[in-house]
C-alpha cells in the first residue's frame, strides 16, 4: 500500500518548486476509469479465494484551499466495479476448486482529506504529488457464483490514498487537472459461504478533475485618510527650570574588618608524656571557644618534643600528643572533620638547644586556627 505513498513523498523532495500561486478556496469535480487490483479473500474458514473485477467508473467531488505550495482539501469519491471472476484455491465448504465466473458489484464511497504539494511547471502545466487519509464504506453486493453467493455485506474501514497531477487554467478561475491515484483501505471482516474472511479493496484510477477557484481571499480595505487640519503656530516654549542638583549621597561605610584570630594555643607536656594535663586542657576549652566565637572552619594541632632522646622516637611521641589535643578537641565540640593534625619531632624548637637536652618550652603542641 505504501510503496505509490513513498514514492510520491520522494519525488516531492527531489524536484525543484516553482513559483508560488495565488492563494484561495475552490471547489470542484472529477470523473474516470478505475481499476480495482485482484483481491485475496482469506482466511475463510476453509476457503483461499482470489476476486478479480472489471473496469469501473470513479466520480466525485472536492472543496480545498491553497496556501502558497500547499493545498488542502476535502474529498467525497464514488467508485465502482463490477465482479469478474472468483478463482478458488481450497474449497473447504465452497463445494469446489478454479476458476467461477461472477456477478455483482464491490463500490467504495470514501470521505477524504488531502493534502497536495506543488512540484514544477513546463508548458503551462503544474505537477503536484498528494496523500489523502479517511474513511471508506466498502459494499460488497452480491458478489455471486455458480456455486452460489460467496459475499453480500458491507463494513467502514480506514482508508489511504497517493495522487499524481498535473493542471492547467483553462480560464481566469476554470482549472483542468489529469492525474492518477493509488487507493487502498484497511481489510474488512466479511461473512462467507464458508465462513469469516477478510476482504481488502485496491485501486488504481486514471482521473479529470474540474475546479473552479475563488480568487485571492479578500483583505480589509485601507483606512481612509484623514483630512489635514491647518496647523497653529506653536506656542513659545517656557524658559526651562533648572532643578537643584541632588545633594551628594554619601560614601558608603566601610564594611567593618573581622576580629582577629587569636592564638596560637600552646599546649605544655611532662618529659616523655603525651598526657593532658589539668592546665592543658584549660587551654584546650579556650582553643573550643574561639573556634566557635570566631566562625573558625579549620583547627590544626601540631605536635613537638625537645632534644631529648633520639629523632625517631620524637617523632612518634609528638605525634601521639597531637592526637591527644584532636580528641581533648572533639571533646570539647570541635567537630572531628575540621580538625588536622601534624608532628614535627624536635625538628621545630621553640627554644633552640643542643642535642640531648631536656626544655620543658619545647615539649609542646600548637592549636592553629583558621577561617
Amino acid at each position: 500500500m505504501f510503496r505509490p505513498i513513498l514514492a510520491s513523498a520522494v519525488l516531492a523532495i527531489a524536484v525543484p518548486a516553482y513559483a508560488d500561486k495565488t492563494d484561495g478556496d475552490y471547489f470542484g469535480i472529477q470523473f474516470g476509469p478505475t481499476f480495482s487490483k485482484e483481491q485475496d479473500i482469506s482466511p475463510g474458514f476453509g476457503l483461499e479465494a482470489d476476486s478479480s473485477a472489471d473496469v469501473g467508473f470513479l466520480a466525485g467531488a472536492f472543496y480545498g484551499q491553497r496556501h502558497g505550495k500547499f493545498r488542502f482539501e476535502l474529498e467525497y469519491t464514488l467508485r465502482s466495479n463490477i465482479h469478474d471472476e472468483v478463482e478458488v484455491e481450497t474449497p473447504g465448504l465452497f463445494g469446489g476448486v478454479g476458476e467461477f465466473d461472477a456477478e455483482g458489484t464491490r463500490r467504495t464511497q470514501a470521505l477524504m482529506v488531502n493534502a497536495h504539494h506543488d512540484l514544477f511547471e513546463i508548458g503551462g502545466w503544474s505537477s503536484s504529488v498528494g496523500l489523502g487519509l479517511g474513511l471508506a464504506y466498502l459494499d460488497v453486493n452480491d458478489l455471486t457464483t455458480s456455486a452460489g453467493t460467496l459475499i453480500d455485506e458491507d463494513d467502514w474501514q480506514l482508508a489511504g490514498q497517493a495522487m499524481v497531477m498535473v493542471e492547467r487554467a483553462l480560464a481566469d478561475n476554470t482549472h483542468l487537472g489529469i492525474g492518477y491515484r493509488y487507493f487502498r483501505t484497511r481489510r474488512a471482516d466479511f461473512n462467507t459461504i464458508a465462513g469469516p474472511a477478510s476482504f481488502r479493496f485496491q485501486n488504481h484510477e486514471v482521473f479529470a478533475r474540474l475546479s473552479w477557484h475563488f480568487g485571492e481571499p479578500r483583505k480589509a480595505a485601507p483606512a481612509p485618510r484623514p483630512t489635514p487640519r491647518p496647523v497653529a503656530a506653536p506656542a513659545p516654549r517656557p524658559e526651562p527650570k533648572v532643578e537643584p542638583k541632588p545633594a551628594p549621597k554619601p560614601a558608603p561605610k566601610p564594611e567593618p574588618k573581622p576580629a582577629p584570630i587569636p592564638g596560637p594555643f600552646l599546649v605544655y607536656f611532662d618529659f616523655d608524656k603525651a598526657d593532658i594535663t589539668a592546665s592543658a586542657a584549660k587551654i584546650i576549652a579556650d582553643a573550643a571557644d574561639a573556634y566557635r566565637r570566631f566562625d573558625i572552619v579549620s583547627v590544626r594541632a601540631q605536635g613537638h618534643t625537645d632534644s631529648a632522646g633520639r629523632s625517631n622516637y620524637n617523632d612518634i611521641l609528638a605525634q601521639r600528643r597531637a592526637e591527644a589535643v584532636r580528641a581533648a578537641l572533639i571533646a570539647e565540640g570541635v567537630p572531628a572533620e575540621a580538625i588536622s593534625v601534624a608532628s614535627f619531632g624536635e625538628h621545630d624548637l621553640a627554644v633552640r638547644t643542643d642535642d640531648n637536652v631536656r626544655e620543658d618550652r619545647n615539649r609542646r603542641v600548637e592549636i592553629i586556627l583558621s577561617r
